[in-house]
């Protein structure tokens, strides 16, 4: 995963070109440690796959921006699903895991 800690770095992620994922996690919240072994089991399974990763207590002004930017209600963990400047698809708690960005995944190439 590609660290986003910044406002700048956020506006970058999220307007590149292609798709790409934006993965909020929390550090010290044990849904966020579970979301984030999904994600890394992603991420193991699609290497080529592009996923950012926004630590949302240590970079409050980066997760700030997110939610402004995103306009969706901040939550953590939350996982998007990004494809040139647009959210596709996001999932928050439990309903972040391998199975369902699998299932987002192909539809958005």
């Amino acid at each position: 995963m590609t660290p986003v800690p910044t406002p700048e770095a956020f506006d970058a992620w999220f307007s590149r070109p292609g798709v790409s994922w934006l993965f909020k996690h929390s550090s010290t919240c044990p849904i966020s440690a579970a979301a984030r072994t999904e994600v890394e089991a992603y991420e193991k399974a699609h290497p080529r796959d592009d996923i950012g990763l926004l630590l949302v207590l240590e970079n409050r002004a980066a997760s700030e921006r997110a939610a402004k930017v995103l306009g969706v209600k901040h939550e953590s963990p939350q996982i998007f699903l990004l494809r040139n400047g647009k959210v596709l698809w996001h999932a928050s708690h439990g309903d972040v895991d391998q199975s369902a960005m699998e299932l987002q995944r192909l539809p958005a190439l």
